[in-house]
């Protein structure tokens, strides 16, 4: 009887360890997708209120006397001059999901448009919602745990990294610096592989970040918001134009008393006044980036263009000593410059994959960048991309 005992004790320990270790893999017959959003894409939780962003209190934002009541909601997302820290000891600020509800309803048609072809949230589609304030080469980090976690749970070798403009420099970042071995392919949607200077913009003169509200042409969110929020964003530094940005647009981004700056001058008179310390940190960013190398990784790219976009912004001074400035636009998907998006590779192929190594494909879609996913040439486009790697 004792030895009965026994035998059924271990049984019961046995069915209870099972659950853990090989009921929870699944087995899945192609390649899991893992999708990273771009900059705002990610809600933002302080504590267990919305933050980032919460549709309702965006109405009304841009009447100077509602705003005196509307900024404090944004409050808790400022960052210390560290670009770490809270501003506020009292913001407690956590990750929730990808944007794909109500108002922000950015990934929420990609999402659908990829389980018409049977992926399976938590099967072999993925979700990787980050804290887009923060460090690039951290989130990367924290992407490779996510690889790491995905394909513990689905039995398989590799992924696909699958993501919209700021993801792709993670997902990039993770395969440079020793991810690649684990990828199988990288499909980038509107990427700004040499940076944006709607970033400058934003540092310096502040950014709706295209956000309407319904049925009109009005901003949902008032620009000097995301100036004061954006000071002490790491993101924010490493999507300025980078030095090759120069290679390919040579009047630079910032000009100033008749003056293209250059890309040093850039750094030192336009970014680093706003945060000396996270200028230079995102400074030498895509220097590593864009290594010329693809790692062994299938690259595909998506480019916006055919909309008139932000490539650089002349500054002068009046003599009352009041800044002026006049926009310079062309070709783009009204965030991130065409050429930008594609590294050139329309007009020299060679030229493109110096910066990234081999490309597989490029394609292209004229569609603005914050909605860039939820267009249907965007999505036909993707499918046949993994389809094609599933073959």
């Amino acid at each position: 009887m004792k030895r009965f005992m026994t035998l059924l004790l271990l049984f019961v320990l046995l069915l209870t360890w099972i659950p853990r270790s090989v009921h929870a893999a699944v087995n899945v017959g192609r390649t899991p997708v893992i999708f990273v959003p771009g900059i705002a894409g990610t809600e933002l939780y302080n504590d267990n209120e919305l933050v980032w962003l919460n549709t309702w209190r965006l109405v009304g934002s841009q009447i100077p006397i509602l705003n005196l009541f509307q900024m404090s909601w944004l409050l808790p997302l400022r960052l210390a001059a560290d670009g770490t820290a809270p501003y506020y000891s009292s913001s407690r600020i956590r990750t929730g999901d990808i944007m794909r509800r109500s108002l922000t309803n950015i990934y929420g048609e990609l999402l659908a448009a990829l389980k018409q072809d049977g992926y399976v949230e938590g099967q072999d589609l993925y979700l990787f919602p980050y804290d887009w304030r923060m460090d690039l080469t951290l989130t990367a980090d924290r992407l490779g745990a996510e690889v790491d976690r995905v394909l513990a749970r689905t039995r398989t070798d590799k992924v696909v990294l699958l993501s919209h403009s700021m993801g792709g420099l993670i997902a990039r970042d993770y395969v440079v610096r020793g991810g690649a071995a684990k990828v199988e392919a990288t499909i980038s949607m509107a990427t700004p592989w040499l940076g944006a200077p709607m970033a400058y913009r934003a540092l310096a003169y502040g950014w709706d970040m295209g956000l309407k509200l319904p049925g009109t042409k009005w901003s949902a969110l008032a620009p000097r918001d995301v100036k004061l929020l954006a000071q002490n964003y790491p993101s924010v530094y490493a999507l300025a134009p980078s030095r090759q940005y120069f290679d390919l647009y040579p009047g630079g981004y910032l000009t100033r008393g008749g003056r293209a700056l250059g890309y040093a001058g850039s750094v030192s008179k336009g970014l680093a006044p706003h945060n000396s310390a996270l200028a230079g940190r995102g400074a030498s960013y895509y220097d590593r980036l864009l290594d010329g190398s693809s790692h062994g990784v299938r690259q595909f790219v998506i480019a916006g263009r055919g909309r008139q976009t932000l490539v650089g912004i002349t500054e002068r001074r009046d003599w009352l000593g009041a800044t002026h400035k006049t926009e310079r636009m062309a070709d783009g998907d009204e965030v991130v410059p065409a050429l930008s998006a594609d590294l050139g590779y329309g007009q020299d192929p060679a030229r493109a994959e110096r910066y990234l190594g081999d490309l597989e494909a490029v394609a292209y879609a004229n569609e603005p960048h914050i909605f860039f996913t939820g267009a249907p040439a965007v999505q036909t486009t993707v499918r046949q991309w993994l389809r094609g790697l599933n073959d």
